[in-house]
């Protein structure tokens, strides 16, 4: 085996670790996010991940005056993407 093959494989055993400890960590914001109470959650296109990152710079959205209607407005929104694909 080559040394540049030698050091891609060694890359690819360290991407594959840090992909694994990224997956445990996304697993372990699952209950944080949940006990939030937030309704980012259920935007569409918003993982687990992107939640807790919103969460954690903006916080929840429910501090706004304006959340509740932002929040009805998202969901038509989203709603009538969904019919029109």
């Amino acid at each position: 085996m080559t040394r540049a093959a030698l050091a891609l494989a060694v890359e690819h055993v360290r991407f594959a670790q840090l992909d694994r400890e990224e997956n445990n960590a996304v697993k372990q914001l699952v209950a944080p996010v949940r006990v939030s109470a937030s309704m980012l959650g259920e935007l569409c296109g918003l993982s687990t991940r992107s939640v807790a990152e919103l969460l954690v710079e903006v916080g929840d959205l429910c501090r706004f005056v304006i959340h509740r209607r932002m929040m009805r407005d998202v969901k038509a929104a989203n709603a009538s993407a969904l019919l029109a694909a």
